[in-house]
């Protein structure tokens, strides 16, 4: 019976990772996320 929940447990916490992600995708962050990470290169280079 511990089996069963704990694969519960994994199922429902893998589905909403995959939900999470795919909504940020949809949303835009992974280029905002690289503006970011770009624009801190720039300045950590002195550039920025």
């Amino acid at each position: 019976m511990q089996n069963k929940s704990r694969l519960i447990l994994v199922s429902i916490l893998l589905a909403a990772g995959a939900t999470l992600t795919l909504t940020g995708i949809f949303l835009g962050d992974p280029m905002t996320l690289f503006q970011k990470a770009v624009f801190v290169c720039l300045e950590c280079m002195g550039l920025g």
